[in-house]
């Protein structure tokens, strides 16, 4: 993607997963021309049971993670919140997941510069 020299947007977005499970699941499934600046994530864990988590970016097929944390424990009815910004480009995915299946919950807040 070249540097953008044109105009373009720049929209603060909320994306959420109310029941994470054990298998990846996109958070934000990139865009060409874009760029995403994640802000923050938050996990609640909603049902007693703790629980080990990951956030990771992939390409747009889920190969080649790129790991953001891996197996970060959450203890039950507790809440991990993920708020040291960085930022990725279109054809990018950042996926969340737990290491077993569980009922947490994900809310994402992030800045969308669409460039195209």
């Amino acid at each position: 993607m070249a540097i953008p020299s044109g105009s373009g947007t720049e929209v603060l977005k909320h994306t959420r997963i109310l029941n994470l499970t054990n298998a990846d699941q996109a958070l934000i499934t990139g865009v060409a021309n874009h760029i995403y600046t994640v802000v923050s994530v938050i996990f609640t864990e909603a049902s007693d049971n703790a629980e080990n988590i990951y956030m990771k970016v992939t390409d747009s097929s889920g190969n080649n993670p790129g790991y953001i944390f891996y197996n970060q424990a959450i203890a039950g009815y507790s809440t991990f919140v993920w708020n040291d910004k960085f930022s990725f480009q279109g054809n990018l995915q950042l996926e969340v997941g737990a290491i077993a299946s569980a009922n947490i919950h994900v809310h994402c807040t992030y800045i969308d510069q669409d460039w195209s």
